[in-house]
Order: structure tokens, then sequence, then C-alpha cells
């Protein structure tokens, strides 16, 4: 199963520490309420901020909706951004601009 994950939720995800095998134990147990078939990828960024930490993601390859414009991150892109994000907010950075190409 693919899991993608609006760019609002994975910033939340990192803010209050819910870990990704969390979501998708949620989402594999529960309904699919409205999926986006016809998106494509788009080039887009991501801010993350902690603890008085920004990151920020640049190039992150995303899902935006023609109808709305809501940008969405597969399940394997969300989990590195996660993991990355992590390990970069410990080394007790303030403001970290990084691109996704070369980080992932």
């Amino acid at each position: 199963m693919q899991f993608i994950y609006r760019v609002h939720a994975v910033e939340r995800m990192f803010q209050r520490d819910i870990e990704d095998v969390d979501v998708e134990y949620v989402i594999k147990n529960g309904n699919v309420i409205e999926s986006y078939t016809d998106d494509k990828p788009y080039p887009s960024y991501l801010s993350l901020e902690k603890n008085g930490a920004t990151l920020v993601f640049k190039n992150v390859p995303a899902l935006v909706c023609d109808n709305c414009g809501e940008k969405y991150l597969a399940g394997k892109t969300s989990k590195e951004l996660l993991v990355k994000a992590k390990e970069i907010a410990k080394s007790g950075v303030e403001i970290d601009i990084r691109d996704y190409q070369k980080v992932a």
C-alpha cells in the first residue's frame, strides 16, 4: 500500500513526535474518503518548525491537487524527510536549509 501525506500532516507529525508507523496503522484500519489519482508530481518545499528550530527542504517532490492546490507527499518521501529533520533538529541548529535531492 502506498501512503501519501498532506504537507500539513507531515509538519504536525514532526512537531508532535508522531511516528509514520502509527499514522499508517490508522490509515490501514480506516476507510479512504477520497483519492486524487490524476494528480501529477511537482517540485515543492517543506518548512518544519519545532523547539525554536526552522528546517527548510527545497525541491521536495510533491503531488499537487489541480482543484485546490493542496500539496501531498508520498509515504517514502515523508519518512525520509521526518528522519532527516529529526537528525538535523537534534544537532541544535536554529535555521537549516537543504535541498531534498541531496539529502534523500
